[in-house]
């Protein structure tokens, strides 16, 4: 389901994509409104699941092994594939599709027996058809500040 969200949440947002440190009262400035206005848009908007402010730690520069993974499943057992996905810690994201695969997932894994572990998992799952992994090798580009659509009325 989409959200609606207006001008002023857009340009919260983008504030906040750019540093989600930047305090209330200085986004309340930028923009031109008072603080509570400021606090209770970004109430709405976290507990909408609209936004979420957390700090990303990213693997690649960790030293870790990060990757994704590209699932396909039995079409009668995707509730149950999904709910033992969601169980497994080393998935940071996942999302259900509609295509060839079934989910995408992104993972973080500490070394190459981790990984193996991992696979062997997710393979073991009963539903699961096909499983493509992919390996990153590079971080090219990492941005949160991309555009959001706005609700024009």
């Amino acid at each position: 389901m989409t959200k609606k969200i207006d001008k002023t949440d857009t340009e919260i947002i983008k504030i906040l994509q750019k540093d989600g440190r930047t305090p209330n009262t200085e986004i309340a400035k930028k923009l031109g409104l008072n603080e509570a206005t400021v606090r209770k848009r970004l109430q709405r908007l976290i507990k909408d699941k609209t936004i979420t402010i957390v700090a990303m730690g990213t693997g690649l520069g960790a030293g870790g092994i990060a990757g994704s993974m590209s699932i396909h499943a039995d079409f009668k057992k995707l509730e149950h594939v999904k709910n033992e996905l969601k169980k497994i810690n080393e998935i940071w994201f996942m999302v259900q599709t509609i295509g060839k695969q079934d989910f995408e997932l992104e993972y973080y894994v500490d070394d190459t027996d981790a990984f193996s572990k991992l696979y062997s998992k997710i393979q073991q799952i009963d539903g699961i058809v096909e499983v493509e992994k992919s390996l990153y090798t590079e971080l090219i580009i990492e941005k949160y500040d991309w555009s959001l659509p706005i609700h024009r009325m």
